[in-house]
């Protein structure tokens, strides 16, 4: 099974998140109602309702899946850099692992991205519920807590 993965894009312009907006982190976990991030200036709460949870696996991507480009590899005027999604059009070509995404005229290297496998969703009234996959966070800190008692 591949490793799974979780980050959080903080999508609502908060002044406390300074420039932080429309950019991803790596998740560390959750408290109360927040996400701990890890970012260059440290670990910071960002409020579930300022934040979008995106839950990866490094595999090789299927046709249709999406992907999250985590590590751009620049080149020249490379037309997208870490944090942007796309959907797979064309897989393993011209090399393994590679994908060619809708609007965009290049292929993606296997190291540049991870498959989406899950991530929250906008209920009809516009507000979110919670990925059944942030239930990844709650039994690792629980066993976490547990052993550090």
């Amino acid at each position: 099974m591949a490793e799974t993965k979780k980050y959080v894009r903080i999508i609502r312009n908060v002044s406390e998140y300074g420039n932080k907006n429309d950019r991803i982190f790596p998740a560390l976990g959750t408290w109360e109602d927040s996400y701990i991030i890890g970012s260059p200036d440290g670990v910071l709460y960002v409020r579930k309702k300022d934040a979008e949870l995106i839950v990866t696996e490094k595999r090789p991507v299927k046709v249709g899946e999406r992907v999250l480009i985590t590590n751009a590899v620049p080149m020249g005027k490379q037309a997208y850099e870490a944090g942007d999604i796309f959907e797979a059009a064309i897989t393993n070509s011209p090399v393994t692992g590679a994908v060619k995404v809708s609007g965009l005229p290049i292929f993606i290297d296997y190291k540049e991205y991870e498959v989406i496998v899950n991530n929250e969703v906008k209920n009809e009234d516009g507000t979110e519920h919670e990925a059944s996959a942030e239930n990844l966070f709650t039994e690792p800190m629980t066993e976490e807590v547990k052993r550090l008692r």
